[in-house]
């Protein structure tokens, strides 16, 4: 079997392991593919996710450093050190790390979620709303593009079906059109 299809082995037995509530099986694999794959941060990010799942939130830091550490540009990441710092009760630190995700990324959704939940829960409500109000802005905008590309996609086939209906009667070109509005639902 080549690295990377063990690599996909690995981590899915894991998570496996992770789903049934068997930690050290599911942290012994996650260990054999960080060894398989020792500059992928990905990787390190599951084992953390593994071990924060089962409240083992210091080791879970410490492999999301490492991790943030790997891909120094990773607003997620940066994120998901923040959350464990936040379980841990360190606010401040956790403030810090989502400022430092939002830094890395402004448009992130998650950075300004959690950043903007980490200064309410400070009291410090105006700065929460501005995040709570980019990351509404964030989350409208791509929504729109996924609404244009499906319209546009819905063109293409509209136009697509009128062009291989030219000289059919109108109703083959009806029922051509009711098949591509129940292919679309």
């Amino acid at each position: 079997m080549d690295g990377e299809r063990r690599l996909a082995v690995l981590r899915r037995k894991a998570w496996t392991f992770v789903e049934t509530g068997k930690p050290e099986e599911a942290l012994r694999l996650f260990d054999e593919a960080i060894a398989l794959a020792p500059a992928d941060a990905a990787v390190l990010c599951e084992k953390a996710e593994a071990l924060a799942r089962f409240g083992r939130l210091e080791e879970a830091l410490a492999c999301y450093e490492r991790a943030a550490a790997q891909a120094p540009a990773s607003a997620a990441i940066r994120v998901e050190v923040g959350k464990v710092l936040a379980r841990l009760g360190r606010a401040d630190e956790a403030l810090a790390a989502f400022a430092a995700a939002e830094d890395l990324d402004p448009r992130h959704p998650g950075a300004l979620g959690a950043h903007g939940n980490a200064l309410a829960e400070r009291g410090r409500f105006a700065e929460a709303l501005s995040r709570f109000e980019r990351l509404l802005e964030v989350l409208m905008r791509a929504y729109k593009k996924r609404v244009m590309n499906k319209m546009k996609i819905q063109e293409e086939r509209l136009e697509e079906i009128l062009q291989s209906a030219a000289g059919e009667s109108p109703l083959a070109t009806l029922r051509k059109l009711k098949e591509l509005e129940k292919k679309e639902k």
